[in-house]
Parts: structure tokens; C-alpha cells; sequence
């Protein structure tokens, strides 16, 4: 590798390398951006905020303080809060004993920055169910195959919440979700775990209304998922995936046919 350098806009060097390409002629890889002084101190409040272990809801240091510890001005400062607040890392509260306060870790947020990718990649709704038919299959194996077995209260709550449904209960789409959220739980990864929610997160928020809407069709879809709670909680990871793909799979294959149009649509940020 070769490195050559170049005055940047602001008078400042960058570095652009050359590696060789698979035909032998050189490519030229884009310089690395330079880091600004607030994504530096975002960055370095992140890692106080994981390093203390803040939880939703503890309170940031006094704006004067944190301008001590950083040593940077004001502006940069709230600069660099700004860039925590619209990823949803922390909120601001308004009034004198307002401030920075640590947010929760949020699929919704998440997904929401997510969509800014997703619209510049021109990715369609029907290319992210595929990515969730790829996805939790392998959090259930995952789920199946974990050995301690003492953090699956939430399944049963989301099993028990199911029995008792009505038929036209209008909640049935939260107490489904219930159920999903508590299966990438407990694949075990907190990537994975965001990331999957943040689809669903994604998906809901253009669809509304729920796929089954008998209730014939939503009891065999409890039975479904009764069927792969059984095969988690007896550690059949094959089992678990397989009912899980053709789960997802039947899912996504109704959601084609009922909004069609819609599968083709490009996600945008919203």
C-alpha cells in the first residue's frame, strides 16, 4: 500500500491510499473525513455514559462542568449533545433544572437513523422483510441453543398474553409483537436483538392494521407460535428455525398480497 498526501478545503492534510485491485492496477481509496471537535466530544460522552453504567433517566453533568472536563467551548458542546439527541442517546429537558438526560437504548431511534441508509440505498419495505426472514429464523436457533434457561419468564408472559385474547381483541398486534420481541431477547446478542426490532420497528410504522384479521386466522398463528416456544424451551435449535422461517416466511408472503404496491416502495426517513 502507498499513501499520498492532499491539502484538504480547510488547509488541513489528508491521507489517500493506494491498494492494488484484483487486475493489478492500483485503487485509489477515499480519504479518511476529518473528525470534528463536537463528534469527538459526543464520543467521548458515550463512552462516560457506558463506562458508569447511566442508565434511562440518570442526568448528565452541569453544562459547565462537562465544558471543564472536555475542554471546549459552549457551542461545541451543545454541538456535540445535539448529535447524542437526534440519535436518541439522550434527551433534553427544558427548564432550570433541565439538562442532559440519558435516553433508553431504542429500536424506534435506531431504526429511524437506519431509514436515512435504507432510502439512500433505494432498499424497498420487500427487501426488509426479506432481511427479517433472514434474520430471526437464526435468533430462534440461537434462542433454542442457549443453556441457561432461568431468562425465559418473558416468553411465557408473551405466550400467557396470547391465551387470552379475544378473538377481535384489538390488541392483538402489540401481544404479537410481544411475542418477537421476547424471541430476539433471548437469541442472546444485543446486535442481533436491536437490529431485528428495529426492522419491525421500521415495518410497522408504514403498515398498519394487522395481517390476520378472522379468528380462525389469528388462533392458528398463536398455535404457530406456541410451536416454536416449545421447540426453544426444549433446546431443538433446528426445530425452533425451520417453524420460525416458514413462519416469517408466510408473513412476508401475505404482506405481498395485501399491500402489493407497498413492498415495492422505497423506505424513506421518517
Amino acid at each position: 500500500m502507498t499513501e499520498t498526501g492532499a491539502v484538504g478545503a480547510a488547509g488541513t492534510m489528508t491521507t489517500m491510499s493506494t491498494i492494488p485491485s484484483t487486475d493489478g492496477r492500483p485503487r485509489v481509496q477515499p480519504p479518511a473525513r476529518a473528525e470534528k471537535a463536537a463528534e469527538r466530544v459526543a464520543r467521548a460522552l458515550l463512552e462516560s455514559m457506558a463506562e458508569f453504567d447511566l442508565q434511562a433517566g440518570d442526568s448528565l453533568p452541569h453544562e459547565t462542568l462537562m465544558i471543564e472536563q472536555q475542554g471546549v467551548g459552549r457551542a461545541t458542546l451543545r454541538e456535540a449533545l445535539r448529535l447524542l439527541e437526534v440519535n436518541g442517546l439522550i434527551t433534553i429537558r427544558p427548564g432550570p433544572r433541565g439538562g442532559p438526560v440519558v435516553g433508553d437504548v431504542s429500536s424506534q431511534n435506531f431504526g429511524r437513523m437506519a431509514t436515512m441508509y435504507f432510502q439512500r440505498q433505494r432498499a424497498t419495505l420487500g427487501e426488509l422483510l426479506e432481511a427479517r426472514l433472514s434474520i430471526e429464523p437464526l435468533m430462534a436457533r440461537m434462542a433454542a441453543e442457549r443453556e441457561d434457561k432461568s431468562s425465559f419468564e418473558e416468553l411465557h408472559r408473551a405466550l400467557a398474553a396470547a391465551r387470552e385474547l379475544a378473538p377481535d381483541d384489538p390488541s392483538y398486534g402489540r401481544v404479537m409483537r410481544m411475542f418477537h420481541d421476547a424471541m430476539n431477547r433471548l437469541s442472546g446478542n444485543p446486535i442481533l436483538d436491536l437490529f431485528a426490532n428495529a426492522l419491525a420497528d421500521v415495518y410497522l410504522s408504514r403498515v398498519s392494521g394487522a395481517l390476520y384479521d378472522t379468528g380462525q386466522e389469528r388462533a392458528r398463528i398463536m398455535s404457530v407460535h406456541e410451536d416454536i416456544a416449545k421447540a426453544v424451551l426444549a433446546g431443538d435449535g433446528k426445530k425452533a428455525e425451520r417453524l420460525t422461517r416458514s413462519h416469517m416466511a408466510e408473513f412476508a408472503d401475505s404482506a405481498a398480497q395485501r399491500y402489493p404496491g407497498l413492498m415495492n416502495e422505497v423506505i424513506t426517513w421518517a
